[in-house]
């Protein structure tokens, strides 16, 4: 074979395995292709035939001589017919056409909020001024929060020489300066009636421990034999029957003397708390002793506050227990549905990371928990049930510090969207700021240096500036009202809470909407929120969203950033992730 023979011969090779190269390139990339051809805005297509619609992204120049290499990387492991479709639009159904799921509807309008503050004789030294008072007062307020939940130190008033109350001690009257206080800015109080009921059970004093006269231990004084008969009462539940007469007695007393003073806020009084909270797994027995000893001390407070005359002063609150079962909330309620006006009880579920698209499904089998008695004894839409504390948690952290970021607000106004459909009245947070506990320094736990460091803003001790959490609790306590909503059910249940969007709406007590849509996704959503029954109101939107949202000492909530005029059936918006917005009636 001649030279040029053989030259022609590879030649033609080379020209065939290039041609199979090609062909086989071009199967690889069939559906590329395809996309390709039908885009409205490409500048080539792999045949490098020119586009006929305008390309405005910036192209980068390529050098004379040069070639751009693009590897596998660069594409991506992507679908790109998917890649390039319109975003999905999920539509979120406001079904206020039927009968709403409550008409007794607080919001997020309770925390736990101390009159420590008050108190001007600290042995610490370190005492509140009337600006750091007032700015705490202004920011309860402006996040929606209507009643504050208080302990009463009944130390503070016991004369152990005397063997009775002296209620016009220094802390006594620094007590009625804070009840004042709320008064004046319409708050209302909500009384703890003892703390600790693991004391009476144990009977002695916890580490929050009240005047040992509480314990109903020794002789009959200040009369209070004639608030029971001894000679109807079981042995071994003689004791607590006079301890409840005598916490009864001592708290009577006091509301007596609030209003000889001109105050009148203690609207609901709480029966102890996390009275009786035991795991799962401790024999039923032993949980409905004290489920006992708990009913039959709340009923002989009950009994004696109503002798006094007083009973009707205030709603009766109980049984208040921590726990993700409704063990003892049952027990009571298949004994005695007359015994408390509302009914709560508080737990602290906790998720694995507070990113995770998770909490509402740990919650609302929760929420429906509690629930469900109320409907088993005819009492749900009569009797409120409230979450006496609340907070969220992931990887069992116990303190504000892990419980204070933007994305812990996100995850708990999912949570509060849970509580409402279910029929839960209202949450108290757990808690607002974090508080100085009178004459105490100790550091651990939940406690640095005498701080109880569970709120979503620091004491003003250590800061001024609040927490993330603070902006997304107090934006949705705002704008949900605090007494006799109406909410409405959405379509929550059709498990669209899996795409990480989550709906609630209320029509408040005096006309005014409010629809809080939550996207706890990891991606932005679009959405349509549609009504069953035309709306006809302009709703304002006011959004905070974790990706940045940066606090400072001003505490401002998030403002109007968006109109809908008129809004009929339904309204179309798209939140980043991390986001909490409040469709509101209310400009704000």
């Amino acid at each position: 074979m001649t030279r040029n023979n053989l030259l022609i011969k590879l030649i033609c090779i080379v020209i065939a395995i290039t041609l199979c190269l090609a062909l086989f390139g071009g199967c690889s990339k069939k559906d590329v292709a395809e996309t390709s051809s039908n885009q409205s805005e490409q500048t080539t297509s792999d045949d490098n035939t020119e586009s006929t619609e305008p390309n405005d992204e910036p192209t980068e120049e390529i050098e004379d001589g040069e070639t751009e290499d693009f590897g596998d990387e660069d594409f991506g492991d992507f679908d790109d017919e998917e890649s390039l479709e319109e975003p999905e639009i999920y539509e979120l159904e406001v079904y206020n056409g039927q009968a709403p799921v409550q008409t007794h509807y607080r919001g997020v309008s309770s925390t736990v909020y101390h009159a420590f503050g008050y108190m001007k004789d600290d042995k610490s030294g370190r005492v509140y001024t009337d600006d750091m008072l007032s700015l705490e007062l202004d920011r309860l307020q402006d996040t929606g929060i209507h009643f504050c939940r208080t302990r009463f130190d009944t130390k503070w008033i016991w004369s152990a020489t005397k063997g009775n109350w002296d209620f016009n001690t220094d802390r006594a009257n620094y007590f009625y300066t804070y009840c004042k206080a709320l008064q004046d800015r319409g708050m209302e109080i909500a009384l703890q009636v003892g703390w600790h009921f693991s004391g009476l059970l144990a009977n002695a004093n916890t580490s929050i421990s009240e005047a040992e006269y509480l314990l109903g231990n020794g002789e009959h004084i200040n009369g209070e034999e004639a608030f029971y008969d001894a000679s109807k009462v079981k042995e071994e539940n003689l004791r607590f029957v006079k301890a409840g007469v005598r916490y009864g007695d001592t708290y009577a007393k006091l509301l007596k003397e609030l209003k000889s003073r001109g105050i009148n806020n203690v609207s609901h009084l709480f029966y102890f708390t996390e009275s009786c909270s035991y795991w799962d797994s401790t024999p039923t027995e032993v949980r409905e002793e004290h489920y006992g000893k708990y009913l039959v001390t709340s009923q002989a407070i009950k009994n004696t506050l109503k002798k006094h005359g007083v009973a009707d002063w205030a709603k009766h609150t109980g049984p208040l227990q921590a726990s993700a079962y409704p063990y003892m909330l049952r027990y009571i309620l298949e004994r005695d549905t007359e015994l408390f006006d509302v009914l709560g009880t508080h737990s602290y579920p906790t998720g694995k990371s507070i990113i995770d698209n998770t909490y509402y499904d740990i919650y609302a089998p929760i929420f429906e928990g509690y629930v469900q008695p109320l409907k088993e004894k005819n009492l749900y839409g009569k009797t409120e049930f409230w979450m006496d504390e609340f907070q969220t948690r992931d990887s069992g952290v116990l303190t504000a510090d892990g419980q204070g970021s933007a994305w812990h607000g996100v995850q708990g106004i999912v949570a509060a969207i849970a509580a409402a459909q279910y029929g839960v009245s209202n949450i108290s947070t757990w808690q607002s700021f974090d508080q100085l506990w009178t004459d105490q320094t100790n550091t651990g736990s939940e406690f640095y240096k005498g701080i109880h460091m569970c709120g979503h803003a620091p004491s003003l001790f250590m800061s001024t500036i609040p927490r993330p959490s603070y902006y997304m609790y107090g934006l949705y306590g705002k704008y949900n009202g605090y007494k006799d909503g109406t909410v409405y059910k959405t379509n929550l249940e059709d498990e669209y809470w899996l795409s990480g969007l989550y709906i609630n709406a209320v029509k408040l007590k005096d006309g005014n909407w409010t629809i809080t849509v939550v996207n706890a996704d990891i991606e932005e959503k679009t959405f349509t929120v549609d009504f069953e029954k035309a709306l006809g109101k302009t709703l304002y939107r006011h959004a905070e969203s974790s990706n940045d949202l940066v606090p400072d000492a001003y505490a401002e909530l998030a403002t109007v950033d968006k109109v809908y005029v008129d809004v009929q059936d339904r309204f179309t918006d798209t939140l980043p992730s991390g986001t909490v917005a409040v469709y509101t009636t209310i400009k704000g």
